[in-house]
């Protein structure tokens, strides 16, 4: 089933979630460790979806998904 890109985001921030252990995580850390199922997910064939990721990321911020910590990438998942 094809997500949206903000469904897979959420999926993904949660799973970092549960795998970490810890509701603070980096947008890199997304990339590093998530963009692949990310792309799967959505069956994204554009050619930057780590800015597509980062707009997403924006986007659960605004609906405060999630909280912007700083200017590093660093977000916090709001439970």
């Amino acid at each position: 089933m094809k997500l949206t890109w903000e469904e897979a985001v959420r999926a993904a921030v949660h799973r970092f979630y549960k795998r970490h252990n810890r509701d603070d995580f980096y947008r890199q850390e997304l990339i590093d460790q998530e963009l692949p199922q990310i792309v799967e997910d959505t069956r994204s064939r554009g050619k930057t979806p780590e800015q597509t990721l980062t707009w997403t990321l924006e986007r659960l911020r605004d609906r405060k998904e999630i909280k912007f910590i700083d200017y590093q990438g660093h977000y916090r998942l709001i439970r």
